[in-house]
């Protein structure tokens, strides 16, 4: 049942209910058809065994009429009624004909077969004598009328016995029909009651499965709102938290505001400083300009000092060539005297030696 359970919950109520749906039409189909078979036998019996029985028993007391009519115009005397006698005769004949004609078709078994050929060739003739002798009595010859209904006895007989061998057949054909539909409808009722059954086990199984699917799918759903709520719960102590979070927030800004509009003041009043310091700073600038000037003055006055301090360099150059020559020239001159002083050293020593 793995593949079951794998269905989505749409497929799983549509594959129960096609199932329901699928057994349901098996009982319907199989009803229809057993409910037909019972249906055709139920017309056969009717058509072949009723409707027959019925002709049969007609023409058999149709034939008896008849007998009876011709008799009574032998022994009655009245004209009136022995006309009324004859004319009730001669339409029970006709009847005869017509219910014998309506029963062969359903007459199907070759003995009964025979017997209704053998009926249908018998009376006939026989009607033709009771005719004669039903004439005879209405011009009161009795005897001789009399004579011909004694001598057509025998097939009166002969008829009437042919006639009820053939309603009893048909009458036991009847008993066989309808035991063969009730058995046929034990049958069915036996298989319907079966298909049932099954049918039921297999509703009944389907809607356990998926009974006890939603109830774990429910469980399931329950865990989770479960989980759900404890998450919810969190989350309301997450909010509190947060609420009081944000109303330090909302204190913290109500401060960071008042700070705000402090800056605010103190940038107005760096606005204005600045306002003062670019007007000092456009004075400087103007002082600068005019200091620039100046330098530039000075630096043209340091140019000419410094050209001047070359001209110096220069000749305190010379000055210092000229007193390294005057010192050379000392130098020389101590040194000569100094070789004098020694030479006249030398010369009092030796003088004085």
């Amino acid at each position: 049942m793995n593949w079951f359970k794998s269905l989505s919950v749409q497929a799983k109520l549509l594959f129960s209910f096609a199932a329901v749906c699928s057994i349901s039409a098996i009982v319907g189909v199989f009803g229809l058809v057993k409910l037909g078979t019972i249906n055709a036998m139920l017309d056969e019996m009717y058509v072949k065994q009723t409707v027959g029985i019925s002709a049969l028993k007609e023409a058999n007391m149709c034939i008896v009429r008849i007998g009876r009519s011709a008799r009574e115009i032998v022994l009655e005397k009245n004209p009136e009624t022995n006309q009324a006698n004859a004319e009730e005769a001669l339409a029970f004949g006709n009847k005869v004909v017509e219910q014998l004609e309506a029963a062969r078709p359903t007459i199907t078994d070759p003995a009964d077969r025979e017997k209704f050929d053998r009926v249908m060739a018998i009376f006939p003739p026989y009607w033709v004598e009771l005719q004669k002798a039903i004439q005879l009595g209405l011009e009161n010859k009795d005897e001789e009328a009399y004579a011909i209904i004694a001598g057509n006895l025998p097939q009166a007989k002969e008829i009437g016995r042919n006639v009820n061998e053939l309603c009893e057949a048909k009458d036991i054909a009847s008993k066989a029909a309808a035991a063969t539909g009730d058995e046929v409808f034990s049958q069915a009722r036996t298989l319907m009651i079966g298909v049932i059954a099954v049918g039921v086990l297999a509703g009944l199984t389907l809607g356990y499965l998926i009974a006890r699917w939603f109830a774990k799918a429910i469980m399931e759903v329950d865990d989770i709102s479960n989980s759900v709520s404890s998450a919810s719960q969190q989350l309301a102590a997450a909010s509190e938290q947060l609420s009081s979070g944000a109303q330090q927030s909302a204190s913290s800004l109500e401060e960071t505001a008042s700070s705000l509009e402090e800056i605010t003041a103190t940038v107005r009043q760096n606005a204005d400083n600045a306002d003062q310091a670019n007007q000092l700073a456009n004075s400087s600038r103007e002082t600068a300009e005019k200091g620039g000037a100046v330098v530039a003055q000075a630096v043209d006055a340091m140019g000419e000092i410094n050209r001047s301090s070359r001209k110096i360099a220069d000749i305190i150059t010379t000055i210092d060539e000229i007193a390294f020559q005057t010192n050379l020239l000392a130098l020389n001159a101590a040194v000569s005297k100094r070789s004098a002083s020694s030479r006249s050293t030398r010369r009092s020593l030796k003088w004085t030696k």
